[in-house]
């Protein structure tokens, strides 16, 4: 178990510091690591601009998802939203519903009232968001 806690706490270093970000957001939320993931998600969306963002790397290296879309702060706010969504931890949901909010409103509104989760949200704490 040691080991492959010492591969991935090396592959999350590789993947941060060559820029990775989506790939490490994609093990993060595989990894049922959901505050992280989200949190790299929040990372991505702060660092897009409005325009597509592109990866100039070579495509001989890693062959991943991130590679193939143009990412956007969009769908940064729609991956952490699907998360979200899942998430019965009450804190990470209202921790990043405001910067979700302030990219699409409407994916708020769907953390906030889906049925994915197993443990509903509870109202009072939500309605402090303020």
């Amino acid at each position: 178990m040691e080991i492959q806690w010492a591969v991935q706490e090396e592959l999350e270093a590789l993947l941060n510091d060559s820029g990775h970000l989506c790939a490490l957001a994609f093990l993060y939320a595989g990894k049922g690591i959901s505050a992280k993931a989200v949190s790299t998600w929040r990372t991505l969306a702060r660092n897009y601009s409005s325009a597509n963002y592109h990866n100039d790397q070579s495509e001989s290296g890693l062959q991943d998802l991130s590679r193939k879309i143009a990412f956007n702060r969009e769908t940064a706010a729609a991956m952490a939203s699907a998360i979200l969504e899942e998430s019965s931890d009450q804190e990470l949901v209202l921790q990043n519903l405001i910067w979700i909010a302030d990219i699409n409103q409407v994916l708020a509104v769907q953390i906030l009232i889906s049925e994915k989760r197993t443990n509903l949200l509870s109202p009072g704490k939500a309605t402090r968001l303020k």
